[in-house]
C-alpha cells in the first residue's frame, strides 16, 4: 500500500495513473503537484488528488513514491528542485 504518492504533472499521463492506484485500491494519499492551480483545483475536484502544491520541493516531504510526469525537457530542472 502507498501512503503517499507525489504526482508531479497532473496531466493525462499522471492523471490517469492517480486514478487507476485508486481504481486499484493501492493508494490512501496523492499528493498532485503543478504550475497552473486552476488546474489543481479541477484535479482535486475531479478527485484525481487529495492535495495540491505549486512547489515540488515541499510536495515531495514525507512521499512514499514520487512520480515525474511531465515533459522530458522539464525533468532536470524537477529532479533539481526536488533532490534536497
Amino acid at each position: 500500500m502507498i501512503k503517499k504518492l507525489t504526482l508531479i504533472g497532473v496531466g493525462l499521463i499522471g492523471g490517469s495513473l492517480a486514478r487507476a492506484l485508486r481504481h486499484a485500491q493501492v493508494v490512501n494519499e496523492v499528493i498532485g503537484v503543478g504550475r497552473n492551480e486552476a488546474s489543481l483545483e479541477l484535479a482535486k475536484g475531479l478527485g484525481v488528488i487529495d492535495e495540491y502544491d505549486t512547489d515540488p520541493a515541499n510536495a515531495v516531504a514525507g512521499a512514499d513514491i514520487v512520480v515525474l510526469a511531465v515533459p522530458l525537457g522539464a525533468m532536470k530542472s524537477v529532479m533539481q528542485s526536488i533532490a534536497p
